[in-house]
């Protein structure tokens, strides 16, 4: 079944509420819509009902990230909520605990953090598997990590582009811009002609949906 994309959160905030207690098994909140959109074409059709929602920046996220896990306590359908944030000029793993230290902030029982792969992080919050992956590739040589640097990588890969077009700049996001193309039409091109590339660059977000689907004693965590 496809992804349930719902209205950025800031727009439909009953209707959110509404799908959390009545409709979805899983719930995906993005940083921004482009995340979203990135995911939902790599990742492919989920076997639960997973909506996704962008947040409209990082802030934004960590709040919407309080409600969500707040509303969770009223859902009997909801088993995990999953964050994707981009790494920015910070480790995967100071992003991750960055996100934790805002809910504990703000009185929410969150359980340790554990490390299931680089950048894929899970814990436990109001009793609800909370998936945290951190989007960004430390061996793209650019200042601040993102999401992007997965299509670079896959673009490397492909040789349309040189690791060292990417040293020293801003993000991937800059780089991007001198193909004269959006994000998501190159990423949609670039599925068509190579899908091994594909995997191999986004493995971590393919990974994080998969594990979002299934349990594997998350429960234990205190």
């Amino acid at each position: 079944m496809p992804f349930i994309q719902l209205k950025p959160a800031e727009r439909s905030f009953i209707e959110l509420a509404r799908n959390l207690t009545r409709r979805l098994s899983e719930i995906i909140l993005c940083e921004g819509a482009t995340d979203a959109e990135i995911l939902k074409l790599v990742a492919g059709k989920p076997d639960k009902n997973v909506g996704v929602t962008d947040c409209g920046g990082v802030r934004q996220l960590y709040e919407v990230g309080r409600y969500i896990a707040a509303l969770a306590r009223c859902s009997r359908r909801l088993e995990t909520i999953g964050v994707i944030v981009d790494a920015d000029k910070y480790t995967y793993v100071e992003r991750a605990n960055s996100l934790i230290n805002s809910l504990k902030a703000h009185e929410l029982q969150v359980s340790r953090l554990e490390e299931v792969s680089e950048g894929l992080y899970e814990t436990l919050i109001e009793q609800r598997r909370l998936l945290i992956c951190i989007a960004g590739l430390s061996d793209i040589p650019v200042k601040a990590h993102s999401i992007e640097d997965h299509l670079v990588k896959a673009l490397i890969l492909e040789g349309r582009i040189s690791i060292e077009d990417a040293r020293g700049k801003p993000s991937s996001k800059d780089l991007l811009n001198t193909l004269n193309t959006s994000v998501v039409d190159e990423l949609k091109a670039l599925m068509k002609r190579r899908t091994r590339v594909i995997d191999e660059a986004f493995r971590r977000l393919i990974n994080f949906v998969d594990k979002l689907q299934f349990e594997d004693g998350s429960n234990e965590l205190t």
